[in-house]
């Protein structure tokens, strides 16, 4: 049977080269897909979390989905919370291209970001609370079951 099989290979390819090129990029293939598929069954590590502090994320990542939402919209209505990336990176980049370089303005301009990450971080937790208090003992449950898996 292998006899057959390599006969019609043979007859298939008859250049010994491109027979050695084929098998070749049949591994190598299979090698990728191999990658790929153990990429896709290995445990990534959660990425870390952003902007707010570490316990307020993970609450916000183990509420159900339609409480996250709705806590997203508020914070997405709010100009502290939505603000804090947009305007301030067109404003790092103006302070750090000024000529002459002012690290006054740069420590200026952090502390502002810093009062407006306090103003996003209360916001958060008020809203979290506010959810969180309306859910079931059961819903608060696997909220706490969920807490530090990623969404």
């Amino acid at each position: 049977m292998t006899n057959r099989l390599s006969n019609r290979l043979i007859e298939a390819i008859p250049s010994r080269i491109h027979r050695r090129i084929f098998i070749g990029s049949l591994t190598f293939n299979a090698l990728i897909i191999g990658i790929m598929i153990g990429d896709a069954l290995f445990i990534h590590p959660p990425q870390p979390l952003r902007s707010v502090e570490v316990s307020r994320n993970m609450l916000f990542d183990a509420l159900p989905g339609r409480d996250r939402e709705q806590v997203a919209d508020l914070l997405r209505q709010d100009p502290s919370f939505r603000d804090l990336a947009e305007t301030n990176i067109a404003d790092l980049r103006t302070v750090l291209t000024a000529e002459p370089f002012n690290p006054s303005a740069l420590e200026r301009l952090l502390s502002e970001k810093s009062e407006r990450m306090k103003t996003a971080e209360t916001l958060l937790q008020t809203a979290l609370i506010t959810r969180l208090a309306t859910l079931t003992p059961i819903d608060r449950r696997d909220v706490a079951e969920r807490l530090g898996r990623r969404p």
